[in-house]
């Protein structure tokens, strides 16, 4: 990150909920298995972080961090397309516009595909940080997809322009090594939920104790004012005594 706060100093509300936003976003890109990606291309690193799946842009983060279990090697094309290789698999990541999907583009997702990974054979959905766990062939992924964007095509806080993000195409070597990356997926989904349950409840326990330290300090408050009006009360007394006294 490219910001810095001097730690012997107060720091002010905003600082302390920009330190929290990227320190949540942070851990949880980091709770499932990752490598770091670095780029002095401010776009290709952008484009990496997309890939990745960082559903939050974050300016000021300057990596990118990659899903994933085993060495894998990371580059962009020139014509922007991001490309993920491990021994077995290669991963390419072809950007979908579900604006073109929902105004009735049949050919779209396959353009997208022949011009971003015609060699693919298997396809999952990226959506928001995590990528829905079912392979899908070739002929079935335009269907797949269509059908996601009608079902979340309702401006209620769940609309598919703001998760769906692209498509993972995969090319294997053989059919083991694709039997080999399905087992994998399934075990990193496994991890992936207890990962995602710790973090719900990391949440919910911040949030409480927050709220039991609002809670308090409005307490805290509320009883100095009560004590201050009180004192004010026995001086003005004190004062109306007084000026009796003199008044005999």
């Amino acid at each position: 990150m490219s910001f810095d706060y001097d730690l012997r100093k107060p720091l002010s509300p905003y600082a302390k909920r920009k330190i929290k936003i990227y320190s949540d976003t942070i851990t949880t890109l980091t709770a499932r298995p990752n490598q770091i990606y670095r780029s002095k291309d401010p776009q290709k690193l952008r484009l990496v972080q997309s890939a990745a799946q960082h559903d939050t842009t974050l300016s000021q983060l300057r990596v990118a961090f990659i899903p994933a279990s085993v060495p894998t090697r990371v580059r962009v094309t020139k014509e922007g397309t991001v490309i993920m290789s491990t021994a077995h698999v290669t991963t390419r990541i072809v950007p979908i516009s579900v604006a073109a999907i929902a105004n009735g583009d049949k050919n779209h997702v396959k353009r997208q595909i022949a011009s971003h990974a015609p060699d693919a054979s298997r396809f999952t959905v990226q959506a928001g940080r995590y990528e829905i766990p079912v392979s899908l062939a070739h002929e079935r992924i335009n269907a797949y997809l269509t059908n996601l964007v009608n079902q979340y095509n309702v401006d209620n806080g769940h609309h598919a322009r703001d998760w769906l993000f692209g498509v993972n195409a995969h090319e294997y070597t053989n059919q083991a090594d694709y039997t080999a990356f399905a087992r994998a997926k399934q075990t990193a989904k496994g991890r992936l939920r207890k990962v995602r349950k710790s973090s719900r409840n990391k949440q919910l326990r911040d949030a409480r104790r927050e709220k039991l330290a609002a809670e308090k300090s409005a307490f805290e408050k509320a009883e100095k004012a009560r004590e201050e009006r009180a004192e004010e009360a026995l001086r003005r007394r004190g004062r109306v005594e007084r000026a009796k006294r003199r008044g005999q």
